[in-house]
């Protein structure tokens, strides 16, 4: 009779599951369908570059109806790249600190965040060629919020094909995690400047306010310029103009410092109002506010005359308005040449508008010229 042979001493049953071959951590598909993606990448990669540098500039004369609509859902998809791709940077962080305890599963993200994000500048090219930027060059803001979305879909097209391989074969994610980053890093610097030309201050100017509490009050007003006893005795620039600039233009077209509203400034369209310099630089339009002895030449007088419905109309319609003496002063001191240290007397022929100028003054102020 033969002896059992004891349990303990029995050879361990096969384990299907302890037989498979060693699988990477997170496998995503088949070879071909990572070769695939790849591709796709390196094509969203290719158009991204190649489309800014055979395109000749806004021309909102050949444009549709349609392309003018689809341009202004821009600002309801820009979020979305941004906010997967904090996610996945997240998660994958997650997983760096844990020395690969936590995988995440990020692929399906990265993907959805690369096919956003390509929505997100197809429309804000749209939205740039309706032209309500004016006609920008690609070097000034515009161009480097351009670039920057460019070198972020760029970027994240090779982390996502990097990511794929990885997945596949299982590889150390070094160039991934660099790719990532280098994709974030761009991000955040072309969403800095879409932050600026949409609102037209520096975001950073509002923290440098928060951090500094003297500079931001500050701007909450101008400084009190003393009485003249005679309105022809006012100074034409510094006691007519700029009360006059304050009171209608300085809320949007100001930097910090002189806004009389937003303690950071706000700069629309990249133009400032506030010194005779900037006025004849002008803005994004590339054409300048302010032409010294040419009323006809200076946009912030063309623009005030628009039909109060028109859009291009400056300041906008649902914004207090300057009268027609108020723009007929701004005219009167243009075509004497915008003069900076002339009184309104030696400037001369503003007899007839001595109404509207006091009309400008503080209560205490226009006492003092009425003496």
């Amino acid at each position: 009779m033969e002896r059992e042979t004891p349990i303990s001493q029995a050879e361990p049953a096969s384990d299907p599951m302890h037989d498979m071959p060693v699988q990477p951590s997170t496998p995503c598909c088949g070879k071909a369908w990572v070769i695939v993606g790849s591709v796709a990448a390196a094509v969203i990669a290719l158009v991204a570059i190649a489309v800014p540098l055979l395109w000749e500039g806004p021309d909102p004369g050949k444009l549709s109806p349609w392309t003018e609509y689809f341009g202004t859902l821009h600002p309801m998809i820009l979020h979305m790249p941004v906010g997967i791709v904090i996610l996945v940077v997240t998660l994958e962080s997650l997983g760096w600190m844990s020395f690969g305890r936590y995988k995440p599963q990020t692929t399906l993200a990265l993907a959805i965040g690369l096919l956003s994000a390509v929505a997100a500048a197809t429309l804000g090219y749209l939205l740039f060629m309706t032209g309500d930027y004016g006609k920008a060059t690609l070097d000034r803001g515009i161009g480097q919020h351009l670039w920057g979305t460019i070198a972020f879909i760029v970027l994240l097209s090779a982390a996502f094909a990097v990511k794929l391989w990885n997945d596949y074969d299982g590889r150390k994610p070094v160039l991934y995690g660099f790719l990532l980053m280098a994709a974030t890093g761009a991000l955040t610097l072309g969403a800095h400047e879409g932050a600026v030309i949409t609102h037209g201050s520096d975001p950073l100017d509002g923290l440098k306010n928060l951090l500094n509490p003297q500079k931001g009050a500050a701007a909450k007003e101008l400084p009190v310029i003393p009485a003249s006893s005679k309105v022809a005795d006012l100074l034409a620039y510094d006691q007519v103009v700029v009360p006059l600039l304050n009171r209608y233009c300085y809320e949007c077209h100001s930097e910090a410092g002189t806004n009389p509203v937003h303690a950071a400034g706000k700069v629309k369209g990249k133009l400032s109002m506030t010194t005779i310099e900037a006025l004849k630089k002008g803005g994004s339009s590339d054409l300048p506010a302010l032409v010294p002895g040419d009323v006809a030449a200076s946009l912030m007088i063309e623009v005030m005359r628009y039909p109060l419905d028109d859009e291009e109309h400056m300041p906008p319609e649902d914004s207090d308005q300057p009268s027609a003496d108020e723009i007929a002063l701004l005219e009167w001191w243009i075509n004497a040449g915008a003069p900076t240290d002339q009184s309104v007397a030696e400037v001369g022929g503003a007899d007839a508008l001595f109404p509207a100028i006091e009309a400008l003054l503080l209560p205490a102020e226009a006492d003092a010229v009425s003496e």
